[in-house]
């Protein structure tokens, strides 16, 4: 019998993604090799443009009113392991969360959010997503310039 998807979109393109009608290992094993071999770090010198290019971004949201939030959203296993490894935190996030004027979020640093898992490596299943939605809309909220 043929099985349903695991990832179903919605008309406002939200992606449900259930993760108990698909084989975790065999199916996102692409994924892994996806990520351990495209694209490369940037240098130095390639973060400190983009850091500056962002910073420009931001000002012009908080000039008309906005505010601006950056989240660092969970790896779990293999993905984690994998970005780790390729985009060291203290090389990435860490600069950039320490250079940029919004508010910058690694929920790694978060224990709430330690309770997520994410089976596929980077997202969570859908019947995770109320649970984990209310705990970042909290997050965000706490660390809002009042």
């Amino acid at each position: 019998m043929p099985q349903a998807p695991y990832s179903t979109m919605r008309r406002d393109r939200y992606r449900r993604l259930d993760f108990t009608k698909t084989d975790r290992e065999e199916r996102f094993e692409y994924l892994y090799g996806i990520a351990a071999t495209h694209g490369r770090p940037a240098t130095r010198d390639e973060l400190g443009a983009m850091l500056a290019r962002l910073d420009g971004a931001v000002d012009r949201i908080r000039s008309r009113g906005g505010e601006v939030v950056f989240v660092h959203l969970p790896r779990c296993g293999r993905m984690r392991d994998i970005e780790e490894e390729r985009y060291p935190r203290e090389f990435y996030w860490d600069v950039f969360a320490s250079r940029t004027r919004a508010v910058a979020l690694h929920l790694e640093d978060d224990p709430v959010f330690s309770a997520f898992d994410c089976p596929d490596g980077s997202h969570i299943d859908v019947r995770d997503a109320p649970a984990f939605t209310s705990a970042l809309a909290q997050l965000v909220r706490r660390n809002l310039p009042q």
